[in-house]
């Protein structure tokens, strides 16, 4: 702001002349002086006569410092990703027991499970967890998105990694890609290409789906629900957020509390394939179907997958390129740095 003295009329100097020019004939400027005096206001406040001139250079100058500043800071953060308060990374010695699989990957099975879980907001368990596994976690990828070293699959690791205090859990995955940089020296990079996959839409004649009780999803949503039954009762479903599956004569009988989104990520990984749910379906729904178990026959195995969700459920699988990024693994070390 500037502020020039008044003149012996009492009136601001700079304004008098600036209000005399509007009133005569003005002189011929050049282009670029035209376009200064456009970027002037002249402003009056009552007892007061000031003139703000607001220069485009200055203004950009401002704003490119801003930019600068911001870019630096968001680098800063890049360099420096927030870490686990304390985490202890060993090579597995025993499989814990398990009867469930969770809609993000995590493997269970009758004897034995093998994966990552965040049962506690500050805590992250993996167990026997494949270093593919454990990246998988980490990037929030699928087993297929990561290639690289052929070992990854081979050694299971055991990890108990304890979230600072009052960090949002959602950093947890972010911190788990710091660690692994850190213990097994994992050096990674990102490619994007196109990739089979599969949308999940509803068929025609609507879908057939019965909504979950909806005290238990509000409970699940506000954490009172923490750790799962050791066993999932017969004919009933798992609580939200795993999805059990059971053989019988009919076949693979599957069943759990889910959006559609979370049955998309089950079949994603049965299919090896990229699944985007396009229903717009936005509920928890209780969920049970059964497709053919012996699958060894069959020219496509998926397919029986995709006839039993659309017969039982109402929503239909069809195939579809999409662009999916990949985690490609340069280097790692198969043997972790100690605690």
């Amino acid at each position: 702001m500037a502020l020039w003295p008044k003149d012996d009329t009492g009136q601001n100097r700079s304004s008098t002349a600036l209000r005399s020019g509007i009133n005569r004939a003005a002189p011929r400027r050049s282009a670029a002086e035209g376009q200064n005096v456009g970027r002037m206001k002249n402003l009056h406040a009552p007892g007061l006569a000031a003139v703000i001139l607001v220069e485009e250079s200055s203004m950009k100058c401002a704003l490119f410092t801003l930019g600068l500043a911001l870019s630096l800071a968001l680098s800063a953060v890049a360099q420096h990703p927030p870490v686990f308060d304390a985490a202890s990374v060993k090579a597995s010695s025993a499989s814990a027991p398990a009867t469930a699989i969770s809609p993000n990957g995590e493997v269970r099975g009758t004897s034995s499970w093998r994966g990552c879980r965040q049962s506690d907001p500050g805590m992250v368990t993996c167990g026997d967890a494949p270093l593919r596994q454990l990246i998988v976690w980490a990037y929030a990828v699928r087993s297929y998105q990561v290639e690289g070293l052929a070992w990854i699959d081979r050694d299971g690791y055991d990890v108990v990694a304890k979230l600072p205090a009052g960090m949002p859990p959602e950093q947890a995955p972010a911190m788990m890609q710091a660690l692994l940089a850190e213990r097994f020296h994992l050096v990674v990079r990102k490619e994007t290409r196109p990739y089979p996959g599969y949308v999940i839409t509803v068929a025609k004649g609507g879908p057939h789906l019965t909504e979950a009780n909806a005290e238990e999803v509000a409970a699940f949503r506000n954490g009172a629900i923490t750790s799962p039954p050791a066993r999932t009762p017969p004919g009933k479903s798992p609580p939200i957020g795993l999805i059990s599956t059971s053989r019988n004569g009919e076949g693979i009988t599957v069943r759990g509390k889910m959006t559609i989104a979370e049955l998309a990520s089950y079949i994603s990984n049965h299919m090896q394939r990229p699944v985007v749910d396009l229903t717009q379906l936005a509920g928890v729904y209780d969920l049970r179907f059964t497709y053919q178990a012996d699958e060894s026959s069959i020219p496509d195995p998926a397919s029986t997958l995709v006839h039993a969700v659309e017969q039982a459920l109402g929503l239909r699988i069809e195939e579809k390129k999409t662009p999916l990024e990949f985690i490609i693994v340069d280097s790692a070390n198969r043997v972790p740095t100690e605690n």
